[in-house]
């Protein structure tokens, strides 16, 4: 896994989306994930509107394939995406090339998740796909022998 943040440190506005955004904590567990967890990241505090707008777009996919909406945490009705990175700080989590999630984005109830509970949650062994591996790994009880792997079952580009 590799994670990039966007942001611009000056810019960073006071909404639900950004609780816990103290860049300092951070980049503090940015460093713990990368220790413990092997997770490397990038921290990307002035990125050019070209690199906003290709995150942003990769943001929009991995959105959809995760059925949570990102246009209202990261912009309005109007003008979806235009606090990415800007006001909005930005993580996405990649597994090769594949973006897999954004932070922050909108919960079940409409709560956001941030930044911070994500990193958080990765450290505790929370997030990162374990909870996902669980929930697969009884299903597949359930249902009994699928004959694929599940790195063949989720890929890039799968339809329903």
């Amino acid at each position: 896994m590799r994670l990039q943040l966007y942001y611009l440190e000056e810019d960073v506005m006071d909404l639900p989306e950004n609780r816990g955004f103290d860049q300092l904590k951070i980049n503090s567990l940015l460093r713990q994930l990368k220790e413990e967890r092997e997770i490397d990241y990038t921290i990307i505090s002035h990125p050019s509107p070209a690199e906003l707008d290709r995150a942003y777009q990769a943001a929009i996919i991995c959105s959809s394939w995760n059925r949570y909406p990102i246009r209202k945490v990261f912009g309005t009705n109007k003008s979806s995406g235009s606090f990415f990175g800007r006001g909005v700080p930005a993580l996405l989590a990649y597994e090769g090339e594949r973006p897999v999630q954004v932070i922050p984005h909108e919960g079940p109830q409409g709560e956001p998740t941030t930044i911070r509970d994500y990193l958080e949650n990765l450290l505790t062994g929370d997030g990162g796909g374990e909870a996902l591996a669980r929930r697969m790994d009884k299903l597949r009880r359930i249902i009994g022998p699928i004959g694929a792997p599940t790195s063949e079952l989720v890929r890039e580009g799968r339809r329903r």
